[in-house]
């Protein structure tokens, strides 16, 4: 009988110990809900930021895309006059060879 006496005991300030506990929890918990909400306006903060700098980023790509992609235009253009170009002198020079040279028998 003692001995239950003992574990119920025990088994009471168990209880007791785990009642504080919960009450003790919610308070405890208050210097998180203060740093949890400074870190929402931080981020919100930081999501803001981030939107801007990708909008400036796809900005600059495309900046630079265009750039590249004129570029790229230009040197066709160049092309196709030196290929013309090319062209003209293969003609000329067939028509200043005699009617029997250069051809293939």
């Amino acid at each position: 009988m003692t001995e239950l006496d003992t574990l119920l005991a025990e088994s009471q300030h168990g209880i007791n110990n785990l009642q504080q506990a919960n009450l003790d929890a919610p308070s405890g918990f208050g210097i998180f809900d203060q740093r949890i909400a400074g870190q929402k306006s931080r981020i919100k903060s930081l999501t803001a930021q981030t939107e801007s700098t990708l909008i400036t980023q796809g900005k600059q790509l495309e900046y630079l895309a265009v750039n590249e992609l004129e570029q790229q235009q230009q040197r066709v253009d160049a092309y196709i006059i030196q290929a013309r170009f090319a062209l003209a002198q293969t003609y000329d020079s067939a028509l200043e060879q005699p009617a029997g040279e250069g051809t293939v028998q």
